[in-house]
């Protein structure tokens, strides 16, 4: 199943604008959803659900999703700033533990950070073995 978002301008005018497998938005948005454009890349802008259709054709069914671009508001700002911040802060942290799991992965491995072979301790010495007898003069 997909959605399909369209684009309508202050004219009327319906332009296609994405299609997406419904997984992309985990549900179908709403009428009164508010979509922003910069998800996928394409610049900053807000857009507001104002219809959504359900369509049972070939090759599948899928859903139309008709949005309004808008002004954005102090709010819809506010919120873009802190999910951005979230980005961020999540995105280091991600960055320190894929770290941390090559760091272990080349200790098990014997490698160090130079991708060089980590030399093996010698092994400790036979306990039969015997000294060498000091040397009489």
């Amino acid at each position: 199943m997909e959605i399909r978002v369209y684009t309508i301008d202050n004219n009327g005018k319906l332009e296609s604008d994405s299609i997406s497998p419904i997984e992309s938005f985990g549900e179908v948005p709403q009428v009164g959803d508010t979509l922003h454009e910069g998800l996928r890349g394409t610049g900053v802008g807000f857009y507001r659900v104002e219809h959504r259709y359900f369509f049972q054709s070939h090759p599948g069914p899928g859903w139309a999703i008709i949005a309004r671009k808008r002004r954005p508001t102090e709010l819809d700002n506010a919120v873009l700033r802190a999910w951005k911040d979230d980005d961020e802060f999540w995105g280091e942290i991600d960055r320190q533990e894929a770290e941390e799991r090559e760091r272990e992965l080349r200790r098990q491995l014997g490698i160090d950070e130079n991708h060089n072979a980590i030399p093996k301790p010698k092994p400790p010495r036979s306990p039969k073995a015997k000294k060498p007898a000091a040397r009489k003069k």
